[in-house]
């Protein structure tokens, strides 16, 4: 059975999402005030990780910045989601 992480392209898919909602994040004028403070320079990379983890992929986010990561209610939440949230999948293509 294929994963989530699978049937959304892997890592390079998931960094693809990740860099699209960060745009579309940062081009809102309500949703961006969350990040008015700034944010990592790496911001990116780290979210997509983090997703990537969450949806049965490799445990980079983990492994390179603790094991916060992919707890079994942020896997549930994902799944929970994911009817509603497969309309934003072509965001990436």
């Amino acid at each position: 059975m294929q994963t989530v992480f699978e049937a959304a392209g892997g890592n390079d898919g998931l960094r693809r999402l990740a860099d699209a909602w960060h745009r579309r994040v940062m081009a809102d004028d309500v949703v961006g005030h969350a990040f008015s403070h700034g944010f990592h320079p790496q911001h990116v990379e780290r979210l997509a990780a983090y997703w990537a983890e969450a949806l049965g992929g490799p445990s980079t986010y983990s492994d390179s910045y603790g094991d916060t990561a992919a707890t079994e209610s942020t896997t549930k939440w994902i799944a929970a989601r994911l009817p509603a949230s497969t309309m934003l999948w072509p965001m990436w293509d």
